[in-house]
C-alpha cells in the first residue's frame, strides 16, 4: 500500500510507465477525461503522463495495459463513441439509454422522413441526412472567414484560429505540435498569388510612363510615391516573415554550428536578389525607398522617444513619491525620539 500522488491515498498502486505509479482509479479517471474532452482520440494516440513535470508521452493502450477489464472495456466504449463522431457514414442513436449505431448509405441524403432506431425504435431526424439549412451564399461567406482567420492544421487539416498565446501551437483534434508561422494563411496566400503579383506586373509593365508622367503631373508624383511607400512597407513585412520561417527551418533541420552560419549567409540570397530584381523593374526605386526609410525611421524614433520619456516620467513621479513617504516617516521618527528624550527629562 502507498500513497497515490494524485488523489494522497493509501490505495495498491500500478504501473503507468517506467517509474510513475497511480491507483487505478485515478489513471483511468485521467484518460477518460481526456478521452472524453477530445472527441478523436482512440486507443492509438498519446497522452501525457498524469505526474506533472513529466514529460512522457504514451498512447492510451499502453498507459492502460495495467488496468482492469472493466476499466478497458469502458475505455474501448468512448473510443468507439469518438469514432462513430467524427465518421459522416455513421450514426449514433440520440437516445442517452442507447447505445446502437448504424451506417448510412448515399441513399439517405436529403431524405425527410424521420430515422427509426431497431435497438430501442427512437425516431430522430439527423441534420446530416436532412442537409444543411443555410444559403450557398451562407455557405460561402462562412468558408471565406474560415480561410482569411484561420490557419489549418498540416496534420489533420482542422481549421485553427489563433488568439494569443507562443508561435508553437498543438492541435486539439490530432495532437500534432507544428510552428504557427510556418503554415500559411490559404485565404492570404491566394489573394497574394491572384491580386497582388498581378498588379505588382502590371505595375512594373507601366513604371516608365508613369515615371514619365510624373514629371508634368503632381497627381501622378503622388501616385508614384504611394506606390512605393506601399512597396516598401511590404518588402520589409516579407523580409521579416522570411527570417522568422527560415531561422525556424535551420532551428529544426540543421543542427551542426558550422553549416547554420553557412545555411544563415545563404538565406540573404533571396532579400538581395529581390532587391537587384526591383532595380532591373523599376529603375531608380533606391532614391525613393532611401528617403522613405528615413523618413518612417525618423517618426519611429519620435515615437520611440515620447514613450521613453512618458515611462521615465512615470517612473521618477513613482520614485520621488517613495522618497517623500521615506522623509516623512523619518520625521515621524525623528519626532517621536525627540518626544521620548523630552518625556525622559521631565521624569
Amino acid at each position: 500500500m502507498n500513497t497515490c500522488p494524485i488523489c494522497y491515498e493509501n490505495k495498491p498502486l500500478i504501473t503507468a510507465h517506467h517509474s510513475c505509479q497511480f491507483c487505478e482509479e485515478c489513471l483511468f479517471t485521467w484518460l477518460k477525461v481526456l478521452s472524453q474532452h477530445n472527441k478523436k482520440i482512440n486507443a492509438d494516440s498519446t497522452a501525457t503522463c498524469p505526474t506533472e513535470g513529466c514529460e512522457f508521452w504514451g498512447s492510451f493502450r499502453s498507459l492502460s495495459s495495467n488496468l482492469s477489464e472493466a476499466h478497458k472495456v469502458e475505455l474501448n466504449d468512448i473510443y468507439f463513441r469518438n469514432y462513430v463522431l467524427h465518421k459522416s457514414d455513421i450514426l449514433q442513436c440520440p437516445n442517452s439509454s442507447c447505445g446502437y449505431a448504424g451506417f448510412m448509405i448515399p441513399f439517405h441524403f436529403g431524405c425527410h422522413a424521420p430515422f427509426e432506431c431497431k435497438n430501442c425504435g427512437y425516431q430522430w431526424m439527423p441534420p446530416l441526412a436532412r442537409g444543411s439549412t443555410d444559403s450557398v451564399w451562407q455557405r460561402f461567406s462562412t468558408f471565406i472567414v474560415k480561410e482569411f482567420t484561420s490557419k489549418r492544421c498540416p496534420s489533420c487539416h482542422t481549421y485553427i484560429e489563433r488568439i494569443g498565446g507562443c508561435d508553437t501551437i498543438t492541435c486539439a483534434a490530432c495532437g500534432k505540435s507544428f510552428p504557427w508561422l510556418m503554415v500559411v494563411s490559404r485565404g492570404w496566400f491566394t489573394l497574394f498569388l491572384c491580386v497582388v503579383i498581378p498588379s505588382f506586373a502590371l505595375v512594373c509593365h507601366n513604371y516608365r510612363g508613369m515615371i514619365d508622367t510624373s514629371e508634368n503631373s503632381w497627381i501622378a508624383t503622388m501616385g508614384v510615391w504611394a506606390l512605393h511607400i506601399v512597396l516598401v512597407n511590404l518588402w520589409l513585412y516579407l523580409l521579416m516573415r522570411y527570417v522568422v520561417v527560415y531561422g525556424e527551418l535551420i532551428n529544426r533541420y540543421v543542427l551542426h554550428r558550422k553549416k547554420r552560419v553557412i545555411a544563415g549567409f545563404a538565406g540573404t540570397a533571396l532579400p538581395i536578389g529581390s532587391l537587384v530584381g526591383l532595380a532591373c523593374l523599376m529603375p531608380g526605386y533606391f532614391g525613393y525607398w532611401r528617403l522613405i526609410a528615413f523618413i518612417e525611421g525618423c517618426l519611429a524614433l519620435i515615437i520611440v522617444l515620447t514613450l521613453a520619456s512618458l515611462w521615465v516620467g512615470t517612473f521618477l513621479d513613482q520614485w520621488n513619491g517613495k522618497g517623500r513617504k521615506r522623509l516623512r516617516k523619518e520625521r515621524h521618527v525623528r519626532i517621536d525620539e525627540q518626544s521620548l528624550v523630552m518625556d525622559g527629562s521631565d521624569e
